[in-house]
């Protein structure tokens, strides 16, 4: 909720069991923390790899929601997570942006 309002200025209304939040003005939003694909390690979630990137994707699917350039559905990513492992380079060719935890969370 605190990383949704932070962003959109509007109240979470609601709480998925998955990485992707929702969307906001052509802008999809996704939380990675320890645990989300069942487990504690770099892989269970909190670190963007290509595997947690494509169970964003893949949620963000399951919920209607596509990452598209045609601002259909939404055209930007912000993913929030403890690390990532993927070239700043890639992620700013798909118009992805990654946000550390804790550090880049707004406070008010």
């Amino acid at each position: 909720a605190h990383i949704w309002f932070s962003e959109t200025k509007t109240p979470a209304k609601k709480y998925p069991q998955t990485p992707f939040l929702g969307v906001y003005d052509c802008t999809g939003y996704a939380l990675l923390y320890n645990g989300i694909l069942g487990d504690k390690t770099d892989a269970g979630g909190n670190v963007l790899t290509n595997e947690t990137l494509h169970y964003i994707l893949s949620s963000a699917e399951k919920q209607g929601y596509y990452f598209s350039n045609d601002n259909k559905n939404y055209n930007k990513l912000i993913i929030y997570g403890e690390a990532t492992r993927l070239p700043r380079s890639f992620l700013r060719a798909d118009n992805i942006q990654f946000k550390q935890l804790p550090y880049e969370v707004k406070v008010w």
